[in-house]
């Protein structure tokens, strides 16, 4: 594997931490704050994932502007989860909270691949196969934007969890 082989798996690596610091803050965040450890976590990030898709799909929206509308949704589909299921089982053993959030899991990826199927789907933009150049490597814009908007929201929670908000 060449210098820049490796470079362009680098670059890849880092754009893409932000997506999955984003996952494991949620994750954290629940476990932490809860004690749940919510093994349908996976599940709920598919689900944003097709709102962004759809939203797009059928009327045009940005996946960057979709963002808010996801996260509203996806909150409220939480808190209805929480006060309906998680809560009937908040104070028993931590292996039944596993099993409900693993069957919870089970459930939504069972539901979306029977609703969507398992094809693979893109959002495709106007900038998506844009990006600039440095040296042998390639950075994709919108994956650059991704990693910003990742680590805004990174940086307002933490400023929110210190009360600096």
């Amino acid at each position: 594997m060449s210098g820049a082989e490796l470079g362009q798996i680098a670059v890849n690596a880092l754009m893409l931490s932000g997506i999955l610091a984003l996952v494991a803050l949620g994750f954290s965040l629940v476990w932490g704050i809860m004690n749940i450890v919510n093994l349908s976590h996976g599940a709920f990030i598919v689900i944003g994932a097709y709102l962004t898709f759809g939203m797009h799909e059928f009327w045009k929206v940005d996946p960057f502007l979709s963002i808010p509308v996801s996260m509203i949704v996806l909150f409220c589909l939480g808190f209805a989860i929480q006060r309906v299921l998680i809560n009937q089982v908040i104070r028993a053993p931590l292996l039944a909270t596993f099993l409900l959030t693993f069957g919870l899991e089970i459930l939504i990826v069972n539901l979306l691949n029977y609703f969507f199927k398992a094809d693979t789907r893109s959002v495709q933009t106007p900038y998506s196969g844009t990006g600039f150049t440095l040296g042998p490597v390639r950075v994709p814009y919108i994956r650059l934007g991704a990693l910003g908007v990742s680590i805004v929201l990174v940086l307002l929670l933490a400023a929110f969890l210190t009360r600096k908000l």
